[in-house]
């Protein structure tokens, strides 16, 4: 973590009239001016799930976290560097600003967007806009082979990298596109409605992934015996599900993570693969652009795909990318502290957090608001006409 970040977690805990715990910011500066002397300050590795720091603030406040819990099945960070605005809205107690404070730090630390009990909940286009492969590739490609193999390799390492993050920026289109389609939104809500019948101690708990990839329940809560045919419908219902909006799961009930295309360049990005040439395949809710110099008879494969699906405005992606964030920070904000009453002026503080979040201005996300509740009610057919 870089030294700024740590010091203006610092002094939003002076301005709060609170002390976040020494010890902890000490392991943050420690641990930040390690890895400045290694040259990698922008990267962290690991997972909060595994960081000590983390289990010790659930220890101390596991009712907060129970009720965050309650009230969504993940908890989601909210930048503590914010802290004027949230206390605003919120109200927070001295406890909440420390645990919000901390909670905060330890996210941004390692790239999380929130936790479920007890996972790490990441989405690349969000939690950084690049993906662990390409973290881990990146500080060697820079550091270890553009020297000995100069320019040329620079340059294309740069071109992979910027592809890779531009296809990332388009996944949030993607993402946009299915939370305000009212199919995808009736058939989540068919999925989850099953999933909420599942008995009390099941295995599945977020981020849901498709197959046999939904991660167990941390150990220390107790498992009780399921009856395999219910956990096995679910699974087999929840995979076509996936497969039916192509994804490879869900992160919360609204973050879906769609899959991302599968072109020739992606194989750099996995030094697994790099020997492997990956099979062309591009999800239906992907846009493509000229510049992709896709075959023209995948690309008119892709289009009736997506026709077949309704999603025939693909050209306004960075729209949508807008849209999804604009909701998805919405609820959030909404839904932290459910029961709280808000303050006098709660909308407009609400848009001025996200404004500050998302950075669009107050307008631009009211429209946004407004133009979500048109397309997910079904009263308007796309973006084409939205400016």
């Amino acid at each position: 973590m870089q030294n700024t970040t740590t010091n203006l977690h610092a002094k939003a805990a002076e301005d709060a009239d609170w002390k976040m715990s020494q010890s902890v910011l000490a392991d943050f500066q420690r641990i930040a001016e390690k890895n400045q002397n290694r040259g990698i300050s922008s990267f962290r590795v690991g997972s909060i799930v595994d960081d000590r720091r983390f289990h010790q603030l659930v220890d101390e406040n596991k009712q907060w976290f129970r009720d965050r819990l309650a009230e969504n099945e993940v908890i989601f960070c909210l930048d503590w560097n914010l802290y004027l605005l949230l206390n605003k809205y919120y109200r927070l107690s001295p406890a909440e600003q420390r645990i919000e404070a901390e909670f905060s730090t330890l996210c941004q630390f390692h790239r999380t967007l929130g936790v479920s009990q007890f996972n790490a909940i990441k989405f690349a286009p969000l939690s950084d806009g690049l993906n662990n492969e390409l973290l881990k590739l990146r500080p060697r490609a820079e550091s270890e082979w553009t020297e000995p193999l100069g320019s040329v390799c620079s340059r294309q390492i740069r071109h992979v990298t910027g592809k890779h993050q531009e296809i990332l920026d388009r996944l949030l289109g993607a993402a946009g596109w299915l939370i305000s389609h009212p199919s995808f939104l009736a058939d989540r809500d068919g999925i989850r409605d099953q999933w909420k019948k599942l008995p009390e101690g099941s295995d599945h708990v977020f981020p849901l992934k498709k197959t046999t990839k939904i991660p167990r329940l941390n150990s220390e809560f107790h498992y009780e015996r399921i009856e395999p045919l219910q956990i096995d419908n679910f699974r087999i219902a929840f995979d076509r599900f996936c497969e039916k909006w192509q994804l490879e799961g869900m992160l919360s009930w609204e973050l879906p993570e769609p899959s991302g295309p599968h072109w020739d360049y992606f194989d750099f990005t996995d030094p697994e693969m790099m020997s492997k040439p990956a099979e062309p395949k591009t999800p239906f809710h992907t846009p493509v652009l000229v510049k992709d110099k896709m075959a023209s008879a995948d690309y008119e494969c892709h289009v009736r795909n997506s026709a077949e699906h309704r999603f025939n405005d693909q050209h306004k992606w960075q729209a949508y990318a807008s849209m999804f964030k604009v909701h998805h920070w919405s609820e959030i904000i909404a839904n932290r502290y459910s029961d709280r009453k808000r303050p006098v002026g709660k909308c407009r503080i609400s848009l001025e957090l996200m404004s500050m979040i998302i950075g669009l201005d107050s307008g631009r996300i009211s429209k946004l608001q407004r133009q979500y509740k048109r397309l997910a009610n079904g009263e308007s057919q796309d973006m084409s006409k939205f400016r």
